[in-house]
C-alpha cells in the first residue's frame, strides 16, 4: 500500500452524510475530528493513526450514527483488514472503553482518484453511550 501522506483525507459521516472535511454540520450537529499520523514511512503495508471525535454540539449523539472515513490507495488486491488498538469514550458515564464495539468495512471507490481507490469506514455498534456535548471519543 503506497502512503502519500499529504494526500489523505479523513471524511467523517453521520447517518448517511458524507463529507471529505475534517468538521462535519448536519443540523444542530457538530463533530470535530483530529488525527494523528503514527506511521512515517512514506509507503507501508501498514497504516496507523490515532482519531479523535468531539461533540462540539449541545445535542447529545448516538456513536452508531458517526462514521469515519479513511482514503487511501492500495497497490496489490490483498484483503484488508482494521486492527483496533484502544478506543474509549469520554461522556456523562467519565470514562468507558469501547474497543470491542468499533466496527470497519472496506470499499473500492467506484470513481478512484489518483490519490484514494479504497476507503476504511470506521463506525460503533448500537447500543453504545452517547457522545455528549464537549464529550469525546
Amino acid at each position: 500500500m503506497k502512503r502519500r501522506n499529504s494526500l489523505w483525507a479523513i471524511g467523517l459521516a453521520v447517518a448517511t452524510t458524507s463529507l471529505l472535511t475534517s468538521q462535519l454540520v448536519a443540523a444542530t450537529t457538530q463533530v470535530k475530528l483530529e488525527y494523528c499520523n503514527t506511521m512515517a514511512s512514506i509507503s507501508t503495508n501498514t497504516m496507523g493513526g490515532k482519531i479523535k471525535l468531539t461533540n462540539t454540539s449541545s445535542e447529545t449523539i448516538n456513536l452508531e450514527d458517526l462514521k469515519v472515513r479513511y482514503y487511501y490507495t492500495v497497490d496489490e488486491p490483498l484483503t484488508q483488514t482494521l486492527w483496533c488498538d484502544h478506543a474509549g469514550l469520554m461522556g456523562s458515564k467519565g470514562y468507558e472503553t469501547i474497543t470491542s464495539s468499533v466496527t470497519s468495512k472496506f470499499e473500492a471507490l467506484s470513481s478512484p482518484t489518483e490519490n484514494a481507490d479504497t476507503y476504511v469506514e470506521i463506525g460503533f455498534k448500537s447500543g453504545l453511550s452517547q457522545l455528549t456535548p464537549n464529550g469525546n471519543y
